[in-house]
């Protein structure tokens, strides 16, 4: 893979983790989980009455069990919850075939204090069970650790070399118009910070 195409997937692998929410976010976790782990990771839906006992996923190998949540916006009382409830059930689910447990998001500014110190009670607790969490860089180096050919059925075709030297005014045409005839984006008015919340924080 040459430097232009690395970095188009880099752009395009930050797009995709932030950008996609809920099942489509679960479903690139599990593509990449996929070509990582072929035939030892195995993907979990949803099925009758049983639900999807409490996992997204789970690696045969480790006996690990995985959860993802990509909400539109993370509130405190609903992520708590939502790490309590799932480690419980997959506990009960899988019983004595979870030797681990992977709580997997796409927040931006990674999980809150709160919930990391529930991470760490719930691994305390709950011995000999290893529970953490995935955000952006565990996901990236799964993805980047990849075959060329697996990352392109992931990420689809990249940018070549090519692509730049055949690139002209007639395939820059439509997005110049589009940036003459566009309206410029509003700038959100910045307001001075308050002397209290400096204080306080």
């Amino acid at each position: 893979m040459d430097l232009i195409a690395r970095q188009f997937y880099d752009l395009k692998f930050k797009l995709a983790f932030y950008e996609r929410g809920g099942t489509a976010f679960q479903g690139f976790f599990c593509d990449i989980m996929d070509k990582a782990h072929p035939g030892d990771f195995q993907r979990v839906r949803p099925y009758g009455r049983e639900g999807d006992a409490k996992s997204d996923g789970y690696l045969a190998s480790e006996q690990t069990v995985f959860q993802v949540y990509a909400p539109r916006e993370m509130k405190e009382r609903a992520l708590l919850r939502k790490i309590a409830d799932d480690f419980k059930g997959a506990q009960e689910s899988w019983g004595s075939r979870m030797a681990g447990w992977i709580f997997v998001h796409n927040d931006r500014e990674g999980l809150p204090t709160y919930a990391h110190q529930l991470l760490v009670d719930l691994e305390a607790n709950n011995a000999p069970i290893k529970v953490g969490n995935w955000s952006y860089e565990p996901l990236r180096i799964k993805l980047f650790a990849l075959s060329d050919a697996d990352i392109e059925a992931v990420m689809g075709p990249p940018v070549s070399r090519e692509d730049f030297d055949s690139l002209g005014f007639e395939q820059l045409r439509p997005v110049l118009l589009a940036i003459q005839t566009g309206e410029p984006p509003n700038s959100p008015e910045i307001r001075p910070v308050s002397a209290q919340k400096l204080a306080a924080n």
